[in-house]
């Protein structure tokens, strides 16, 4: 147990070092200047200055993602252009309606998936899905058969979520969000 734990961390730590990179390279190819953009309509040379230096634009690539990464590690997500909030707050308010989304997309998940496992079982013999009526004794046939059934399945497996995901959108936007996205007042 501590050997398959160990392993399973041993993979983990530079699996997230790789998503940091990532998001952080993300972050870095959006087009613009991220310090234009703050300063604003009237773009005051110093007042863009300033922000350069506050967020450190001007330091190499590698120094950014280090200080990033360190803020990070230490909780500090930085706070919000738009909102002028911590980030970290944002999240915190944001969880509670995470946790009923992922909670809700399971259920949906299982109480699609766990009749049509049940449908399916009767089909499955020595770790391959048969189905000898529709094929009959030809193996590629029963291949076939067999590569349809099994993307009908991943199909569906994502339905759960997918739909749990919408219903709650839906369900949890405001009267003024939706109306701002489809055109009300």
């Amino acid at each position: 147990m501590k050997t398959l734990l160990l392993r399973r961390l041993a993979v983990l730590l530079p699996t997230l070092l790789l998503v940091s990179m990532m998001v952080f390279g993300l972050q870095k190819l959006l087009p613009g200047d991220p310090a234009l953009a703050l300063a604003g309509e009237e773009r005051n040379p110093e007042v863009v200055e300033y922000l350069r230096h506050k967020y450190r634009f001007n330091d190499p690539i590698p120094v950014q993602y280090a200080v990033w990464l360190k803020a990070l590690v230490h909780g500090d997500f930085g706070t919000s252009v738009r909102t002028r909030l911590p980030i970290g707050t944002m999240l915190a308010e944001k969880l509670p309606v995470t946790i009923e989304l992922a909670i809700l997309s399971m259920l949906v998940a299982l109480l699609v998936g766990l009749p049509i496992g049940i449908f399916a079982a009767p089909y499955f013999a020595s770790s391959r899905l048969i189905v000898p009526e529709v094929a009959g004794e030809d193996e590629q046939a029963v291949a076939s058969v067999n590569a349809v059934l099994s993307g009908a399945n991943q199909i569906t497996q994502l339905a759960g979520p997918v739909l749990a995901g919408v219903i709650i959108g839906f369900a949890g936007a405001s009267t003024d969000t939706l109306q701002r996205a489809f055109g009300g007042q």
